[in-house]
């Protein structure tokens, strides 16, 4: 690399050393060298060019701030020794007869600048790129501007600074509106411009950015397919440009593309690349590309088609749409033609027999989100299946024979059952984890809570006394939850908090179901531990054994996460010490002997209430019929037939 660094650093010196012969010529300037003024112009550009080559060279070497802004500022300086240079050749130039005759196009306009007062003044009318401070357009913009006006030899500063000015768009034009129109302010102007986006190590991180924020495309539209291929394409060929080794980046870029494409586009792809050694990012693109000019050309003349109309005997027919593997894949969605006269398939997944979607084997088959997702990708009736309409405008009767909502029946979705179960017992105390923790709201305020630790727990609780406290927005959910018993209450708020350690770093965001008590008081009875050998441990409750009120209930999706891993044994007949990012906290059974009583609570939600209800009828219902079995009831039967009782009720 610093052999690379110097051979450039050379021939940048040689470059510098021309320049200042030139200048060397000026100061030494006779009539007599009036002859050698075209030769000195093209030498003059020619250094020039060498110079800012060689500049770019080092940019891409060493991106180093440092070594930027020493860049930065030696164009300045040689962009300005350049322009002297080359105002002073023009002006002692011999002028040749004919020549402002013979001169047209960019010349003629540019001869005017060089007269203060020429009326009349024109630029000449060249197509310019424009730039609207969008960092993955800056390299086409640059490229474009320096080969169309900067290395023009013909224009002055204050031209090219016109040109740059009128380019900008958007932010960069709020950025320069107010930039004087002089030509020393071209070459200020432009160095600032370089300065703000010209730095390699920021465009490969935009450019890598927008790579992984491309939308993807949820359902098959050609225009939404062909717009991301351009843009991933423009993005990497960026990357190709600031010397970026994307030839090594097969893995990242094609499972990046294939992550954005939708699902039946996807599965064109595995079909096609099922004998693959390895998915290659050329393929990928090659693929995406075939597959977009297949569905163009399939849309143009499935469109031709029903344009165009076949006459028989003199009865105008409309042509039946053909079927084709594509024809699911179509483009955007297009309004459906409203004509009984067109025969269109029953089944939208195209099987060969034709019957309802509600009676498809394979839509049957499928499990629920899927039959859910096939109905949003091919808009149909939620309600009925149709095409025709969507579920707003449905003037069914029928309803989902479970919940009764306007869904159809093979849509149900039943979510799942959460359950929170916790035991206590005061003959064998069960010592649940609990944890002195610290509560941040949205604003920053930190509150001190009690938390339980529980496995058995698939939701977070919070109490509503102490979520109250919390400035923190609380969102609307409709969660029934069951205790012991059945017991409902019906959870209407859930709320999104930090929870941190108090003695280590640690902190962690949680969501939590707000409940007006989540827990009893955690233990039940207080134990006394005065014979325990408690190791010197840091405690996350030092109250561990005295009853107290819970706050939070952290349940199983984030339990696991707070435990290292390690334990400590208290003794045996003892509960464990396990560690947690709390602290250590005590767990497990003790030998206990009280007349207390056993305590259990069990905490579900999305239980039917139908189901509750039945099982509390259940449980409050004394049975009536014999608690004997069969055989049982059968020989008590048989006995009291056969068998003679004394006056004292004894069998003889």
């Amino acid at each position: 690399m610093e052999k690379k660094i110097k051979a450039v650093q050379l021939k940048k010196r040689i470059a510098v050393e021309n320049i200042k012969s030139l200048e060397r010529f000026q100061a030494e300037y006779s009539t007599d060298d009036a002859k050698q003024i075209p030769e000195a112009l093209e030498d003059l550009e020619k250094h020039k060019e060498g110079f800012f080559a060689a500049v770019s060279k080092l940019e891409e070497l060493d991106d180093s701030d440092t070594m930027i802004e020493a860049c930065i500022m030696e164009r300045i300086d040689i962009e300005e020794r350049c322009r002297k240079l080359k105002s002073f050749l023009r002006e002692h130039q011999p002028k040749e007869e004919g020549s402002l005759n013979e001169t047209t196009g960019l010349a003629s306009s540019t001869l005017a600048f060089g007269r203060p007062h020429a009326p009349n003044l024109r630029l000449p009318k060249i197509e310019l790129p424009t730039f609207d401070g969008d960092h993955t357009k800056w390299l086409s913009f640059r490229d474009r501007f320096i080969a169309m006006i900067d290395a023009s030899a013909e224009l002055p500063s204050i031209a090219k600074l016109q040109y740059l000015l009128s380019s900008f768009k958007g932010d960069a034009a709020l950025t320069f509106e107010h930039t004087p129109l002089t030509a020393d302010n071209y070459s200020v102007t432009w160095a600032a411009l370089l300065k703000r986006y010209d730095n390699s190590r920021l465009l490969i991180r935009e450019y890598y950015r927008k790579l992984h924020y491309l939308p993807g495309v949820q359902s098959v539209c050609v225009d939404k397919l062909t717009h991301l291929v351009d843009e991933f394409t423009r993005f990497v060929n960026g990357l190709v440009k600031l010397k970026e080794p994307v030839d090594s980046w097969d893995t990242p870029l094609s499972n990046m593309l294939l992550m954005k494409l939708d699902r039946e586009t996807l599965l064109a792809w595995e079909k096609h690349s099922v004998h693959f050694t390895k998915d290659t990012y050329k393929d990928v693109i090659a693929f995406v590309q075939d597959r977009i000019q297949i569905l163009k050309s399939t849309n143009n003349f499935v469109s031709d088609q029903s344009a165009s109309g076949i006459k028989v005997a003199g009865i105008h027919r409309h042509a039946v749409q053909r079927r084709f593997v594509a024809n699911a894949a179509a483009s955007c969605p297009t309004p459906a033609v409203s004509s009984g006269s067109i025969q269109q398939p029953k089944c939208p997944l195209e099987c060969a027999e034709d019957h309802p979607l509600r009676s498809c084997p394979v839509f049957i088959g499928k499990e629920v989100q899927h039959r859910r997702d096939v109905v949003s990708s091919k808009r149909l009736c939620w309600n009925c299946l149709s095409s025709t309409h969507q579920v707003r405008a449905c003037k069914s009767d029928y309803s989902c024979r479970t919940c009764r909502e306007r869904h159809h029946t093979l849509l149900h979705h039943t979510p799942p059952r959460t359950v929170t179960m916790a035991a206590h017992s005061d003959d064998d105390k069960v010592f649940l984890e609990t944890a002195n923790v610290q509560v941040k709201d949205d604003y920053g305020n930190i509150f001190e809570a009690r938390a339980l630790l529980d496995s058995g727990s698939m939701s977070n609780f919070i109490s509503d006394e102490f979520a109250r406290k919390l400035l923190t927005s609380r969102n609307k959910v409709n969660v029934a939850v069951s205790g012991i018993g059945n017991a409902v209450q019906q959870v209407k708020g859930s709320i999104v908090a930090t929870v941190q350690s108090k003695t280590q770093s640690f902190a962690t965001e949680m969501a939590f179901l707000v409940l007006e008590t989540p827990s009893a008081h955690i233990p039940t009875s207080p134990t006394d531990i005065s014979s325990w050998k408690m190791p010197d441990v840091a405690l996350a409750d030092t109250n561990f054994n005295l009853p107290g009120h819970i706050d939070i209930v952290i349940g199983g999706d984030t339990f696991w996460e707070l435990h290292t891993g390690r334990k400590r044994s208290i003794g045996r007949g003892k509960p464990w010490l396990v560690e947690t990012h709390f602290g250590w906290v005590v767990s497990g059974n003790t030998q206990h002997s009280s007349s207390g009583p056993r305590v259990c609570h069990l905490a579900t939600h999305d239980i039917p209430l139908e189901e509750i209800m039945q099982r509390f009828w259940e449980s409050e219902t004394i049975a009536e019929d014999s608690v004997l079995s069969v055989e049982e009831d059968a020989c008590e039967k048989h006995y009291s037939s056969t068998t003679v009782r004394n006056s004292a009720g004894r069998g003889i």
